[in-house]
């Protein structure tokens, strides 16, 4: 029995993976920061190869789809969300790290297809010209729309 009651065991196994994960695998936390108002902090050292958002119990995660919006598309929301979308949402690139653009030439950025409401603490990962994490390349196949790239330490 748990202290608050008895749980099934879909629950002993989450929790025994949860309380694991929260051992093991927090390596970050927002915070204040001087580069874009807020970003993500290492609360420990991550180790090299490591990545640092790394979630538990896979099986209640829902996939991040990544939608391409046309310069054009994204002018046509709020003048509060366009910042948004831009400051959270990068342009989208080819296999040659090339942004992707539109008919008109503007930019075509990649947008979460759940919106910003549901955007992990990844999402707040700053730029810099040193960074100590990368990201896999994210580009757009209209055939295969792409998933939320992973992140892995550089340093230890």
């Amino acid at each position: 029995m748990d202290e608050l009651g008895e749980l099934s065991a879909r629950e002993r196994a989450l929790k025994r993976e949860l309380v694991e994960h929260l051992r093991r695998d927090i390596y970050v936390k927002l915070a204040p920061s001087s580069i874009e108002g807020v970003g993500v902090i290492a609360v420990r050292d991550v180790p090299a190869g490591v990545n640092p958002f790394q979630t538990c119990n896979a099986t209640l995660a829902k996939e991040e789809v990544t939608i391409p919006f046309s310069a054009a598309e994204i002018a046509t929301l709020p003048d509060s969300v366009v910042g948004l979308v831009k400051s959270f949402f990068a342009p989208l690139t080819d296999e040659r790290n090339v942004e992707l653009s539109d008919e008109r030439g503007g930019i075509v950025y990649g947008v979460n297809a759940t919106g910003l409401n549901t955007l992990d603490v990844s999402w707040y990962l700053n730029h810099s010209d040193e960074p100590n994490v990368r990201s896999a390349p994210t580009r757009f196949d209209p055939i295969h729309p792409s998933i939320h790239p992973s992140f892995l330490s550089r340093l230890a």
